[in-house]
């Protein structure tokens, strides 16, 4: 495990247990808080991030990371389909959009594709579990700016940030 990254496999072994989550983020708290206060002039800050993952613990830790890294709004969602609906009702801005690749229903790949006809320079981040070449292929191919495998640690997430705000599209 690297250092600063939160156990992410550990804590989706608990994703349907929200107390679970809180223990794992109490043990690992101290690092996620150590490596963002390091980050006081992040790519993150005064920016509106949309997160959308389907596995409730990976979201809630992405989402905290994000406002220790002084991100002006956070909203989160569970999915591709929920995704698209808070980006046209409007309701929160949203600067970029950080999406994980599996999810039931409508995948990351084809979020983006969505997001990209409607939204052409918003930045999109990818995270994921996949590390393979063929699945780097894949997201490249279909035009991903960025991309990132999970566990992610803070440095990881300003740095892919930093890159998107220089190359929204």
């Amino acid at each position: 495990m690297r250092r600063h990254s939160v156990p992410i496999k550990y804590c989706g072994a608990f994703s349907q247990n929200i107390k679970d989550v809180h223990a794992v983020l109490k043990r690992y708290g101290r690092a996620v808080r150590g490596a963002t206060e390091t980050l006081m002039d992040s790519a993150v800050s005064q920016l509106n991030v949309l997160v959308v993952d389907d596995d409730d613990s990976m979201r809630h830790l992405l989402c905290r990371m994000l406002k220790r890294m002084n991100a002006a709004g956070v909203v989160a969602t569970a999915s591709g389909e929920q995704a698209l609906r808070q980006l046209e009702s409007g309701r929160d801005p949203v600067d970029i959009v950080i999406a994980d690749w599996n999810m039931p229903g409508m995948s990351g790949l084809e979020l983006f594709k969505r997001v990209r006809s409607a939204k052409p320079r918003m930045p999109f981040l990818l995270v994921t579990g996949r590390d393979d070449a063929a699945s780097i292929v894949a997201a490249r191919t279909t035009g991903i700016p960025a991309y990132v495998v999970k566990p992610v640690s803070p440095q990881e997430l300003n740095a892919k940030i930093a890159f998107l705000r220089k190359n929204p599209g």
